[in-house]
């Protein structure tokens, strides 16, 4: 009987019916998203170049008034490699070619050669400036009616180069002053103009009575514009006929 017990409350349980539990739900995860960083971009900085220092060219000494001291009768142009002449000069001797000596008015100044016709006769710079002296007195005015001037009215000048004949100039003294208009009526002859140039510094020459009235009879310093009166500097008349004319005859 026991058994018979014991096998139906085995029945009853096996045929009770089987629940299936409720899943457990799995948990939502919340993802977090971790933001992207923004990438500061920390530009890296243009080095700063070295600044190249521009070299500093060496001036080139060039003969002005100043730099000759405007001392008469010197020929620098011979004590300057780059114009001197590349023979012997013998200013003794029978040969012009290589030198001679001018008259005790010029100091026996002693000139290495001959020039060109054509170192006479040049187109002189339109403002240019040297040293001025003067003709003897009567002198520039006897020019003057040379020339077929009437020497009342007309005021005559010698620039150093013989192709302004006729040409209207002015002159202006380092105070600012301007003189003129003049006339040229003259120039420097060939066998003279080297000492000119070189042994004198001169730019022009005027009559006894204007280098009175612009001071006297001293080599002064005073520019010449072709023309009409101009503000520039101009060139050193000498250094400009040395560097850009002067030829030398049979060489």
């Amino acid at each position: 009987m026991r058994y018979l017990l014991l096998i139906i409350a085995l029945l009853l349980t096996g045929c009770r019916p089987f629940t299936t539990p409720e899943p457990t739900s799995i948990p939502t995860v919340t993802v977090t998203t971790s933001p992207t960083p923004t990438s500061t971009s920390t530009s890296t900085p243009t080095p700063t170049s070295t600044p190249t220092s521009t070299p500093i060219p060496t001036e080139t000494l060039l003969p002005t008034p100043e730099r000759v001291g405007l001392a008469p009768y010197h020929d620098w142009a011979q004590d300057d490699s780059r114009y001197k002449v590349p023979w012997t000069v013998r200013c003794d001797d029978d040969s012009p070619l290589n030198g001679y000596r001018m008259a005790e008015w010029a100091r026996g100044f002693c000139i290495p050669g001959m020039i060109t016709r054509e170192s006479q006769f040049f187109e002189s710079p339109s403002v240019h400036y040297g040293l001025m002296s003067s003709y003897a007195d009567g002198v520039m005015e006897a020019q003057v009616r040379h020339r077929g001037y009437d020497d009342s009215s007309v005021e005559g000048v010698a620039l150093m180069s013989c192709s302004h004949h006729g040409e209207t100039v002015w002159l202006q003294t380092p105070d600012g002053t301007w003189y003129g208009p003049f006339i040229v009526v003259d120039c420097s002859g060939r066998n003279h103009m080297y000492y000119h140039m070189i042994g004198l510094g001169l730019a022009v020459e005027v009559s006894n009575k204007q280098a009175k009235k612009m001071g006297g009879l001293v080599l002064q310093e005073v520019k010449v514009s072709i023309g009409g009166k101009s503000g520039a500097r101009g060139e050193y008349l000498p250094y400009y006929w040395v560097e850009n004319v002067l030829q030398w005859e049979g060489w």
